[in-house]
């Protein structure tokens, strides 16, 4: 029985993992090698994958009010260039070739986790306390990749719509054969918090992993904190926020640190010594400047809302010093062989603390929602010159909480665009985006919920799996 059930097991990876899914996803992870999965340390290794950290998300800034470019300079960009799209919330994104890495990687992790999760069992070795801790990390995997996947590739949530409003398909199996239609919102958010719920329910998962690559409960807290944010469920959210930061609630003082850095941290192996990361994801987008050779500048409004004194200008950006205007860095390649943009996707201390900030604000709790954000905000003003911001009522201290969570959350993994999505209701805090000409005028503007906020699928993902198609 052992014997047969191995080979089952072998099949379903080899056939499914590593082939089929190009046929319904577009994902196609094959990268030649032959995996072997027959031990417990051999499903160990899948999780030990970097492909769990590394999401290029660009295209998520692409679509906000985090970057801006010059009207010439959109004006020399290739016309069909998917990133100039996105930039122009152009009805159609992609071309009929190109592939959506993102997409791609995501549902990749999705496969590598289910495969931990549905064949473990069948491991010729190991523990019952050990499998139960790698299946926990398998779904704190799956869970940040469908979260990702339904806020950028789906509308908002809305508890009146989710049961039909449609997303991306929901995969639980590694079968070859099937082609999955679009689960529903619910569906997605459901198996979502069912994961994160069963990983903070194993008792053999420890609080903290390995490293910032590997979760422990800690990353199944922080994460059920942005999926209760994302929610508009603020009670839980704080609870989660809270039991995150009781784990982890170490902030850099960002005056030594940039003494020593000098630069902010984009690379995984950073991560490990940068102690405010709780769960480490990183990006890099290697084709932008290659393909235009622009600069990707920081927007005028974005810019408004620092202060001279505020450290993130220089840790986060660089300048143009032709014009002094900030840009987001582009760095070499690790190659050396072109120039790369990064950006630093990690889940963090910061993030919690910005969570449990305005959860507490909308609660009416000003003094509670003030004291988080001034206590992060210390640790980011040039020293001697912090100065505590003050709030007469819950509406002010939250109008402050969101200022902040765009100076500290900048370009990192989509989370703005999450932000003008799930406040496309508030009345007050809702942002209209607009583009510009050379003359400063509005040359092109859309509402918070518009579906051009949603990352399309690609014209290869619906010709490989028709049931995509809405």
């Amino acid at each position: 029985m052992k014997t047969l059930q191995y080979n089952i097991l072998i099949y379903a990876f080899v056939g499914c993992f590593l082939s089929s899914c190009s046929k319904f996803l577009d994902v196609n992870p094959n990268t030649g090698e032959q995996i072997s999965v027959r031990n417990f340390v051999d499903f160990e290794e899948v999780l030990n994958s970097r492909d769990f950290a590394s999401h290029n998300m660009i295209i998520a800034e692409f679509l906000t009010d985090n970057i801006y470019f010059h009207p010439d300079s959109v004006a020399r960009m290739p016309s069909d260039y998917s990133l100039r799209n996105a930039y122009l919330w152009n009805e159609s994104i992609w071309n009929n070739n190109d592939t959506d890495e993102l997409y791609r990687a995501l549902y990749k992790n999705i496969a590598q986790a289910n495969l931990v999760i549905n064949y473990l069992d069948f491991a010729l070795d190991g523990t019952a306390e050990g499998k139960r801790r790698l299946i926990a990390k398998a779904k704190i995997h799956r869970a940040y990749a469908n979260f990702m996947l339904v806020n950028l590739y789906g509308p908002q949530f809305n508890a009146a719509s989710a049961e039909s409003d449609l997303a991306v398909p929901l995969i639980t199996i590694l079968d070859a054969n099937q082609l999955p239609p679009r689960a529903t919102v619910k569906q997605l958010y459901d198996l979502i918090e069912r994961d994160l719920q069963d990983a903070m329910a194993t008792a053999e998962l420890p609080d903290k992993g390995k490293d910032v690559l590997h979760p422990g409960k800690v990353c199944a807290y922080a994460l059920s904190a942005k999926v209760h944010l994302q929610k508009g469920e603020y009670e839980q959210a704080m609870d989660y926020a809270n039991k995150a930061l009781a784990i982890n609630s170490f902030l850099i003082d960002y005056n030594p640190f940039l003494m020593e850095y000098e630069s902010y941290v984009f690379l995984l192996f950073q991560m490990e010594g940068y102690q405010e990361v709780i769960f480490a994801k990183a990006g890099q987008e290697l084709n932008f400047f290659q393909t235009t050779g622009l600069n990707i500048y920081m927007p005028e409004d974005l810019l408004s809302i620092y202060t001279e004194n505020d450290l993130r200008l220089f840790a986060h950006y660089g300048q143009n010093y032709d014009t002094w205007e900030y840009i987001y860095p582009i760095v070499a390649a690790p190659d050396g062989s072109s120039s790369a943009v990064r950006f630093n996707n990690a889940i963090t201390v910061p993030e919690m603390m910005l969570i449990a900030a305005e959860c507490n604000a909308r609660d009416g709790k000003v003094e509670e929602a003030m004291a988080l954000i001034n206590k992060l905000r210390f640790k980011r003003m040039l020293e001697d010159t912090h100065e505590d911001l003050e709030a007469a009522s819950p509406e002010e201290a939250l109008k402050h909480v969101l200022d902040e969570r765009r100076r500290e959350l900048s370009f990192k993994g989509g989370i703005r665009l999450m932000d003008i999505k799930r406040l496309a209701n508030d009345a007050v805090n809702r942002t209209v985006l607009n583009r510009f000409d050379g003359e400063g005028n509005i040359m092109k503007s859309i509402e918070p919920n518009s579906r051009q906020l949603i990352i399309p699928l690609t014209p290869r993902a619906l010709v490989f799996n028709p049931n995509l198609r809405d």
